[in-house]
């Protein structure tokens, strides 16, 4: 449905809840084929804020035990999720969207999507440290560079929740060729490293 004026804000609420409450409903068929696409096609577009903070809050929160999705997914829809969240942290007009959006990325350790995940912060991790300026402005402060480093940090977050010995070797890869978000890859070194990794 529409999206409610904001300064109207008794109606917003009463707008987001109708929607939240439909994808909890959603929830236990939401990797069926079907729904998938119905629901993804909307997450693509992408819709408002009504829709997207539930969609990524609910349904991709591990916090969210009774609505929780992504460990249903297969790898295609893995991906498919994952590209989502990644076109609406960086394109999305309102910033309640892409925080979502950018909260459940950083949580999206999905094993479906480890190669897609690595390509994708070899590509970002690129165009981040490439970017000159501030870009296209968005609200609240927002920036297409504040963005693309959002972007970086939540893969690199994810990458770093496989736990797994290709997503720790695209890691430590990452000191070869990391020019600007230093800090995130220490970060996530940090996190990694065990005598395993040690070893690897």
């Amino acid at each position: 449905g529409p999206e409610a004026p904001e300064e109207d804000y008794g109606a917003y609420l009463d707008v987001e809840r109708g929607k939240e409450a439909a994808l909890k409903t959603l929830a236990p068929w939401f990797h069926e084929p079907a729904v998938f696409e119905r629901v993804m096609e909307r997450a693509e577009r992408p819709l408002g804020r009504t829709f997207m903070d539930p969609l990524w809050n609910k349904l991709f929160s591990p916090f969210q035990k009774d609505t929780f999705v992504a460990n249903k997914l297969d790898a295609a829809q893995s991906v498919r999720v994952a590209k989502a969240m990644i076109q609406c942290i960086l394109t999305h007009p309102q910033i309640h969207a892409r925080s979502a959006a950018g909260h459940q990325l950083f949580r999206f350790s999905q094993p479906g999507a480890e190669d897609f995940l690595i390509d994708a912060l070899a590509d970002y991790g690129e165009r981040y440290a490439s970017f000159e300026g501030e870009g296209k402005a968005f609200d609240h402060g927002g920036s297409e560079r504040k963005q693309l480093e959002d972007v970086v940090a939540n893969l690199y977050a994810a990458i770093r929740g496989l736990k797994t010995p290709r997503s720790r070797a695209a890691i430590l890869e990452r000191l070869f060729v990391e020019r600007r978000s230093i800090w995130r890859l220490c970060n996530a070194i940090s996190d990694i490293f065990t005598p395993e990794v040690h070893t690897e």
